[in-house]
């Protein structure tokens, strides 16, 4: 891919040293086995003191949470189902991105198809909203973007085959939910230009080129439609890492063996003693939880088990409810802190996860998309992912473009004064999670930090 669309990016570029070898690193078996879960937290910034999330929005996060946790569960038990003697290794979702491209197929999907749609994306407990509702939802999910501070930038898309039309009541949707003004393309006679813009476009800012999101053998001779959207993340960390901190650390890996990984440190003896009561802590059963506060009121939350070999366990006991008792149970404690400096990317395919979670109706000749085209004579054929993120000294970055191809059917509590050790140096979760809200952008696990 040579050019880059011309239409807004990240204002401040994500640095290649949190990347340092990405491209070895993008295909799906990866050396390292970590749990994160990466949400943006709403800017606490005096410009943005009197935005607050609606209760529709906070519905709205917490049908996204669940989703990203059953999504999270059904990953795991696909990579176990395919060896039951190997550990899953790396992964890494945007589960809020794939909720949001689900949403606007949803949106025009009926009968059996929308209410499966519905129950996994748990939009049945949230009340109904219009588009409105979405607009605001990623609107305040984006403040700051284009100043100084930490930037989420998210970007919605369609691209339509010249041979079809949308219903007009469904355009308007996603022109006001999302943004979106469907491209008119050519898939028939050249899908492989068209699916390169489309990897361009939603491939922009990302770290390295990571292929087309769409391969343009899936799209080939036929009319088809694709909905995606790209998320952009790039935060400052509210207390950098010293760099002179940083060491070549042993990492504990679930079989026993030690590695050394270079590993972020904070204690007293590198940073500011004021920097030491910056942390937020809780413990649960099976395993503590550390955050990291990122300028502006986003947060990396790490959930890390008291066992070297305890991930599982945590994986299995995970839920939303667990997840939101551990958040509000943090509190500020003076923190020893080591975390490995990683990076991790990878690509996945998501309809085996979501076949399991119960939606069937719309990869096959049974799906009924007729509130997006009236003919109603398509179904989904590929719903993928390419996720990155890293950490290192200074800030946090990551990103994700998702896409769903359609195709024709027929054509295929702490003691102030104690200091508590939290040393990740072993598998664990992370997450870098939206603190108003609580909304969940990406999760992947972390075992093996090594590049």
């Amino acid at each position: 891919m040579s050019s880059r669309p011309d239409f807004p990016t990240a204002s401040r570029p994500i640095p290649h040293s949190v990347f340092p070898s990405l491209p070895k690193m993008l295909p799906a078996a990866l050396p390292v086995v970590a749990s994160l879960v990466l949400a943006l937290a709403w800017p606490t910034s005096a410009a943005a003191a009197d935005d607050h999330p609606t209760a529709w929005e906070m519905a709205y996060a917490r049908a996204a949470n669940a989703f990203a946790i059953d999504l999270y569960g059904e990953v795991i038990a696909t990579a176990a189902a395919r060896d039951p003697q190997s550990d899953p290794g790396n992964i890494l979702l945007s589960p809020l991105a794939l909720h949001s491209v689900l949403t606007m197929v949803e949106e025009g999907a009926r009968g059996r198809t929308e209410a499966e749609l519905r129950a996994a994306l748990r939009l049945d407990d949230v009340p109904r909203g219009d588009a409105s509702d979405l607009a605001c939802f990623w609107h305040d999910l984006q403040r700051g973007a284009g100043t100084d501070g930490p930037l989420l930038d998210a970007r919605h898309r369609a691209w339509v085959d010249r041979r079809r039309d949308l219903n007009p009541d469904y355009a308007g949707y996603l022109a006001e939910a999302f943004g979106v003004a469907p491209v008119r393309v050519d898939f028939v006679n050249d899908p492989a230009g068209v699916c390169s813009r489309i990897g361009e476009e939603l491939m922009a800012g990302a770290p390295a080129a990571a292929g087309d999101p769409v391969p343009a053998s899936l799209a080939a001779g036929d009319s088809c439609i694709v909905m995606g959207n790209r998320l952009l993340y790039s935060g400052a960390w509210e207390r950098p890492f010293a760099a002179e901190a940083t060491a070549a650390r042993p990492f504990r890996l679930a079989g026993g063996e030690a590695v050394d990984v270079p590993t972020l440190r904070h204690d007293s003896g590198y940073a500011d003693r004021r920097a030491m009561g910056n942390f937020r802590y809780a413990e649960f059963d099976g395993g503590a939880a550390l955050e990291l506060p990122c300028q502006g009121g986003q947060a990396m939350l790490v959930l890390l088990p008291d066992e070297v070999d305890g991930l599982p366990r945590l994986e299995a006991d995970l839920s939303a409810d667990l997840l939101a008792w551990i958040v509000s149970s943090l509190q500020r404690v003076k923190a020893d802190v080591q975390l490995p400096r990683f990076s991790s990317a990878q690509r996945w395919e998501a309809c085996r996860a979501l076949e399991a979670m119960g939606v069937r109706s719309c990869f096959g000749m049974g799906a009924d998309l007729s509130g997006m085209i009236a003919a109603n004579d398509m179904f989904v054929r590929l719903v993928s992912q390419q996720a990155w993120f890293g950490i290192d000294e200074q800030r946090v970055a990551a990103g994700a473009a998702t896409a769903v191809l359609l195709r024709t059917k027929g054509g295929e509590g702490i003691p102030g004064g104690e200091t508590v050790v939290f040393h990740a140096d072993h598998p664990f979760l992370y997450m870098l999670r939206d603190q108003s809200t609580g909304a969940v952008l990406f999760l992947g696990r972390m075992a093996d930090p090594r590049p």
